[in-house]
């Protein structure tokens, strides 16, 4: 299910630049905002749509600030989420600064053009469809091990990109792996979360760990906005690109990470 989630998504990642560059050659910018409340309205009649009912297994207060403290106190008191939130916090405080950075990168730096640049922004989804296709042929791994490797992968990429001024073929490869392991990343931790949360506050957990986790990306990308007025791009890229991989390789010596001897012992929600 994740994994069809994930390759809708990159679908629609791969078609929606291609199909607005084609819109506005034919009916221009401002009128292509019609268009785009159009496609909006009609998520929201999809949407309506669902007339499955959700029934709440829990019968503890449903106010919003009592489900807030319920998830954060179900995520601290949890090991392994605790210990993947904090690393996913750290793995995008990398990623969210190379990609604030990244257009800035390809057009001000490197002088691309704006076909090279959509070539580039293409083609770098085609790692998030090989992750999709590789999520459902490692899920015999353990889902800790394979966010963790990733993050090594990511910071990797980050690292060899700073290395690819004059090869565009390697900065697109950098990029189609990086995707693809922030795809593969975002799967298994989805279904990590989904293994080991009781279903009734799992929309709760989801909440507060994808708020600490998403709150990385602003913070980075404003730091390292910041931090371009005075070093260049590439050193920032390194740094973020190191900051992943040790973040990553700490998490090695967590719970998040299993041994060979458990791969095979199930995981459920007193794992702590």
């Amino acid at each position: 299910g994740n994994s069809l989630f994930k390759l809708s998504e990159t679908i629609t990642t791969f078609a929606g630049p291609s199909i607005a560059g084609i819109l506005i050659a034919l009916v221009g910018t401002h009128n292509l905002l019609y268009f785009n409340f159009f496609t909006y309205f009609l998520s929201g009649i999809f949407i309506g749509l669902i007339t499955k009912k959700y029934k709440s297994q829990n019968s503890v207060n449903s106010s919003i600030m009592n489900s807030i403290a319920e998830g954060v106190k179900y995520v601290i008191n949890t090991k392994k989420i605790l210990i993947g939130t904090i690393l996913i916090f750290l793995i995008n405080v990398g990623y969210g600064a190379m990609e604030a950075l990244f257009m800035f990168h390809l057009k001000d730096n490197l002088h691309l053009s704006a076909q090279y640049i959509g070539l580039i922004f293409s083609l770098q989804t085609l790692g998030s469809f090989v992750a999709i296709y590789a999520a459902n042929k490692l899920n015999k791994l353990p889902r800790g091990n394979i966010i963790i490797y990733c993050g090594v992968i990511i910071g990797l990429g980050q690292t060899i990109l700073t290395f690819s001024n004059t090869a565009v073929i390697l900065l697109i490869i950098c990029r189609i792996v990086i995707v693809g392991s922030v795809t593969l990343l975002a799967i298994n931790w989805f279904t990590l979360r989904q293994e080991i949360v009781p279903s009734a506050l799992l929309g709760r957990v989801i909440s507060s760990t994808r708020m600490l986790a998403f709150l990385a990306l602003p913070i980075s990308g404003m730091l390292a906005g910041v931090a371009a007025e005075y070093i260049s791009v590439s050193l920032i890229f390194i740094s973020a690109g190191i900051l992943t991989i040790v973040a990553s390789l700490i998490g090695i010596k967590t719970s998040l990470f299993e041994t060979q001897q458990s791969i095979d012992q199930p995981i459920n929600s007193s794992n702590k």
